[in-house]
């Protein structure tokens, strides 16, 4: 008797398992397509122009989450520019009475902040799988890591940890990692504004050589990260002043080849700006560059 082959039912598929994954079997998945992410952190002196680099630069609608206070005109402006909702900020209040506190106490303290601000993140996060927020910012990670670290140590010293107290870093590294693993799979882009802190090398300091004053944790699930400095030329008698920006990749995971450049503004006027500059040469193999746009 002949064996007649019948077809196999199709398996009813959404159409977000569809465009995000292929089956191949036991569980396994192969990437099919993916909604671009840029993932960076932006490193530089007071005045350099990090939060314009966000505010100004960055494609929104944009979860914007101000720990440092300063950022208020940089957001006026980009308002102006760009429409009333081109930034939607989530002031974080620094609880500074915790500095003054007993350990114990300023522990206490500092829990509800952090809640709060995770509760607030995870919403930011749910609107960006809903296609409401278009990026994540944080201004800067580097109070927010203050407020980490007084959480898990009850303050700002920064001796060699020992014993329990050597937990605290191991605690502070997974807050970081959840926060990471939270914004990527809510497919929005993420810059974390940060403070630059000097390299050393073998006890001594590496001359024109930044990385963020954050954990190492950020710099390794951080996508790239770049220092922005200003540079001025001044004024002469017959020509006025003029700023020029510039932009030195100190990582560049997705294009190692990227390593080391310094990309200035006359390169990205024309471009997009600065963050969708970044985004093109990091990740080549996005065809639709608008993504990146502001």
């Amino acid at each position: 008797m002949p064996v007649v082959k019948r077809p196999e039912p199709k398996k009813p598929q959404s159409s977000r398992a569809a465009s995000y994954a292929v089956p191949i079997g036991e569980g396994f998945t192969t990437s099919s397509t993916k909604k671009p992410q840029s993932i960076g952190i932006i490193i530089g002196d007071g005045g350099s122009g990090k939060t314009t680099f966000v505010t100004r630069y960055c494609p929104g609608p944009i979860a914007f989450f101000n720990f440092d206070g300063r950022s208020s005109q940089a957001i006026d402006e980009a308002r102006e520019l760009r429409g009333e909702g081109i930034i939607q900020e989530c002031p974080i209040t620094f609880p500074f009475d915790s500095l003054f506190l007993s350990k114990e106490r300023a522990m206490t303290t500092t829990k509800p902040v952090i809640m709060d601000f995770l509760k607030k993140l995870r919403t930011a996060c749910v609107a960006a799988e809903q296609g409401l927020i278009n990026l994540i910012a944080f201004d800067t990670g580097t109070e927010l890591n203050d407020l980490f670290w007084i959480h898990a140590r009850g303050d700002l010293e920064t001796t060699k940890l020992e014993g329990e107290r050597g937990g605290s870093k191991f605690i502070i590294n997974r807050q970081w990692n959840t926060i990471y693993q939270m914004v990527k799979a809510s497919g929005a882009h993420f810059i974390v504004i940060g403070r630059p802190k000097q390299k050393w090398v073998d006890n001594a300091p590496v001359k024109d050589s930044y990385i963020p004053y954050l954990p190492q944790v950020c710099d390794d699930l951080t996508d790239w990260t770049g220092r922005i400095a200003a540079n001025v030329v001044p004024a002469t008698r017959k020509t006025p002043a003029e700023v020029s920006f510039e932009i030195k990749i100190s990582k560049a995971g997705p294009n190692i080849t990227q390593l080391g450049r310094v990309y200035t503004s006359r390169e990205w006027e024309d471009e997009g700006g600065p963050f969708a500059f970044i985004s093109a040469q990091m990740y080549t193999k996005v065809r639709d560059k608008k993504v990146w746009m502001p």
